[in-house]
């Protein structure tokens, strides 16, 4: 006849079933492995990813944008407002900033990306 295991747990309460744990660093070494490819091609190719995703999907652009932003300024009602546009309507936009930018800079060369 088999065994059966216990119905109630074999463990005492408060106690683990792997006393010593996990080795040190052994959960985060898939998580390190990713950021440390992540970092090389975003080293690689961020920049243009970024412009290529600002002009041929801005909608896209501002979400990320908007994700990094800290979640105070996410609740700000600009964030609302971009939502309802039409990828046209952002993308004239998104020129608005750049002019911006421009004239704050003092400069009258296209800012570098």
């Amino acid at each position: 006849m088999r065994k059966r295991p216990p119905t109630r747990g074999s463990f005492k309460p408060g106690g683990s079933g792997n006393p010593k744990g996990k080795p040190k660093g052994a959960r985060n070494k898939l998580g390190e492995a990713f950021l440390c490819d992540l970092y090389a091609d975003w080293q690689e190719h961020g920049r243009a990813v970024l412009s290529t995703v600002r002009e041929q999907d801005p909608a896209a652009y501002l979400r990320i944008v908007a994700s990094l932003l800290p979640r105070e300024a996410q609740h700000h009602h600009f964030l609302d407002e971009l939502q309802e546009l039409s990828t046209e309507e952002l993308r004239q936009k998104l020129e608005q900033v750049r002019q911006e930018r421009i004239r704050l800079e003092g400069s009258d060369e296209e800012p570098r990306h």
